[in-house]
């Protein structure tokens, strides 16, 4: 094997071995990238939900401050005149319900007796000291309270205020959001899929007016009540996921060969009790094709690599070692064929290896010559 051919399969194994860990060292630097983007979207997405539940809070009280400061509210309720709340109130709760997403509303008398509500206006009289602490709290301590309560219709985002007038306090008025709201903010925002699970017990018990979730949403303690897209939520959850989440929880979870971005919130109700657990998830194949791509990417630039350093050493040996080399020898070759026609001295010239092998060699000829005229 000539010294070009052993030279350029060193050339290309050393090469090849530089390309293959540049390969991999770019691998786990795209890797490590795309963790700290999960992880960054993962975070906000947790943001977002904590500040929407608290934008809730704040819009469910702001609409009850609209009602509470009314002067001819006050008196209907000051009358215990029904019919008069329902003709101030009314139009002004069907404009809320249907474009604001408030789902109750409704004036209660110490300690917690519902005197009418705006949404089931045939309903009232009913005793929920047992279960509405929120209502019992802002009567005792007449002040406002806002927060997520569970209700005999299910989990709301509530805000609740004091009626009063000279004559003293009334009762109180609240106002229950749908939590659906901030699941499809969520899910328009981020394009995360989201969905509420709640203490199961507490739903049995508390919201009576609505049907338990089925088993497959029912996972240990906790039950779906809400979801943009269940079908693509379930699958990625289990009770022993969900039962641990004392704290804001983000990971990536791979099914069948398929990562999602999965965040987990405990949901606190008013009192900063855990009720239940917000989740978020999103498909995140989207990030394992750009690994992949990348990959590709690297792998190709490192053949290239491979192919275009190697040729270009291969050329650079050729001209400035290999050629003269078989020049130094085809040379010697014809002078031993008695050729005294051809000569060294361009390569005798050269100031390394090469050029002290041809002066040598130019040499030995001389003293060859001299033998023979001897």
């Amino acid at each position: 094997m000539s010294i070009k051919i052993k030279a350029f399969i060193w050339i290309m194994a050393i090469t090849a071995v530089t390309a293959a860990i540049l390969v991999y060292s770019n691998y786990l630097s795209n890797a490590h990238f795309i963790e700290r983007t999960k992880k960054t979207e993962l975070g906000l997405v947790a943001k977002l939900i904590q500040n929407d539940l608290i934008d809730q809070s704040n819009d469910a009280m702001a609409k009850v401050a609209l009602i509470t400061e009314r002067q001819d509210v006050k008196e209907a309720f000051r009358e215990q005149d029904r019919d008069k709340l329902a003709n101030l109130l009314l139009p002004t709760f069907k404009t809320l319900k249907n474009k604001y997403n408030v789902r109750e509303a409704q004036f209660n008398i110490a300690p917690a007796t519902v005197f009418f509500r705006l949404h089931n206006i045939k309903t009232f009289g009913d005793d929920d000291s047992t279960f509405r602490e929120m209502v019992l709290m802002a009567h005792k301590n007449k002040k406002d309270y806002q927060g997520i309560e569970v209700g005999r219709s299910g989990v709301n985002i509530r805000g609740i205020d004091i009626i009063e007038d000279d004559k003293g306090v009334i009762g109180s008025f609240e106002i229950g959001m749908s939590f659906g709201t901030i699941l499809d903010d969520i899910k328009k925002t981020v394009d995360f899929e989201a969905a509420v699970f709640m203490n199961d017990s507490l739903m049995t018990k508390v919201a009576t007016a609505r049907p338990r979730a089925p088993q497959e949403r029912i996972f240990g303690n906790l039950q779906g009540i809400g979801a943009t897209d269940w079908e693509k939520i379930l699958p990625l959850m289990d009770e022993k996921m969900l039962s641990k989440v004392n704290d804001v929880t983000s990971m990536t979870k791979n099914i069948q060969g398929t990562d999602y971005g999965v965040v987990l919130l405990p949901l606190l109700d008013f009192r900063g009790n855990e009720i239940g657990v917000v989740v978020a998830v999103s498909n995140y194949s989207h990030f394992q094709a750009e690994l992949r791509q990348a990959m590709i990417t690297s792998a190709a630039l490192a053949l290239f690599q491979i192919i275009f350093v190697s040729c270009i050493v291969l050329i650079a040996l050729h001209v400035l070692y290999a050629r003269p080399l078989e020049d130094v020898n085809a040379t010697m070759q014809k002078w031993l064929a008695n050729d005294d026609t051809a000569k060294l001295d361009a390569v005798a010239q050269r100031k390394d290896e090469i050029g002290l092998i041809a002066s040598n060699a130019t040499a030995l000829k001389l003293q060859r010559d001299q033998l023979k005229k001897a």
